[in-house]
């Protein structure tokens, strides 16, 4: 048993990064954050979408006995659809999202997509705002150790769960592929970690490599506010606006023209306003947060969906000083790589 796999459990996405700690080769999947009823699940008429999707079983009522029961009584979702051909689509936005079944569905998805039976290490991650909630790391591990019953055809052994601070995963994923001429900035600098997401915006200082949580925050002027402001603009111009799902995927796909009411609008320019008004507060609320004494920030490392929008915030408020301003090659993925990183260093330090 010697799989490890590093799940990021998003809003928007699920990102799954998995590998074999013996041969060093690593995978990556991404689909959207969506967990749904099977039945919930439109269907074509005339082809083209599926009608038999593979289903994930989850329990039907959650808690340690019916986990360890393996799914005799359960219920069949769907992972990873199009949220615009789910059914009454409705996100879970509260900070319960761990404990929910539409989290647990897509955390045995993950499981699945690695095609091991059984994984050696599992590592996940939450909000700075709520990492030091132990009654809640505790449900999440006891909900994702042991025995899952994915389907009537896959079943997975998880034998250790970790979880870290989600925005510590690209510090991990960072430092593994850091160039020469950062690893001084990295040992002894002053290093912000901005990982901007659909729910939230969260952050992790570290100095001289030490994680810094009391000056670590979470901001809510995330990818939902942006969305919800693009779509009072909209609604301001033309009466009507797009879904905040329809929305989102444009962000995702890069591709702005929507249909509203009888014509196609570039709807481009409306999000890329809302985002300078969210990103300037986020980006304000973070920086008060991390001031001490007079201290420069060294870098700031940008990941997950989306920096762009985020970035040129940054930039104004970091101004003249001499703080370089780092987005990782693959920033989507950047959390889940270093959920990787963390759980190869855990097995190469036993």
């Amino acid at each position: 048993m010697d799989i490890l796999v590093g799940i990021d459990i998003g809003y928007s996405n699920l990102k799954v990064v998995y590998g074999s700690a013996k041969n060093g080769q690593v995978e990556r999947k991404m689909f959207p954050a969506t967990a749904c009823n099977a039945k919930m699940i439109s269907r074509s008429l005339i082809g083209g979408v599926s009608n038999e999707p593979d289903v994930i079983y989850v329990p039907a009522e959650i808690s340690s006995e019916s986990l360890l029961g393996g799914g005799a009584d359960h219920e069949e979702y769907v992972v990873g659809e199009k949220a615009t051909i789910i059914q009454g689509f409705s996100r879970e936005l509260n900070a319960n999202y761990p404990l929910t079944k539409s989290w647990l569905a897509m955390y045995r998805k993950a499981l699945s997509v690695t095609g091991a039976s059984e994984v050696s290490l599992v590592v996940l991650g939450l909000p700075v705002n709520q990492y030091n909630n132990e009654d809640l790391k505790a449900k999440m591990k006891l909900r994702c150790e042991g025995r899952h019953q994915i389907n009537s055809k896959k079943e997975v052994y998880v034998e250790e769960v970790r979880i870290i601070p989600q925005s510590a995963g690209p510090w991990f994923d960072f430092i593994s592929q850091a160039q020469d001429s950062f690893i001084d900035i990295l040992e002894e600098g002053r290093v912000l970690i901005i990982d901007p997401g659909f729910y939230s915006v969260d952050t992790a200082l570290f100095y001289e490599g030490r994680f810094f949580d009391r000056m670590s925050i979470t901001s809510m002027y995330a990818f939902s506010k942006i969305i919800e402001e693009a779509k009072g603009l909209l609604k301001e111009a033309f009466n009507a606006s797009p879904s905040t799902e329809k929305i989102e995927t444009c962000i995702k796909e890069n591709k702005f023209n929507l249909l509203i009411s009888d014509k196609k609008v570039d709807i481009k320019s409306y999000i890329d306003r809302a985002a300078e008004s969210v990103s300037n507060s986020a980006i304000r609320e973070i920086m008060n947060s991390v001031r001490h004494d007079d201290s420069t920030l060294d870098m700031i490392i940008l990941a997950g969906g989306g920096p762009e929008y985020y970035a040129h915030a940054i930039k104004e408020m970091v101004g003249k000083q001499p703080t370089k301003i780092v987005i990782p090659e693959d920033s989507v993925n950047s959390i889940a790589l270093g959920y990787y990183r963390y759980a190869e260093t855990v097995k190469n330090s036993e």
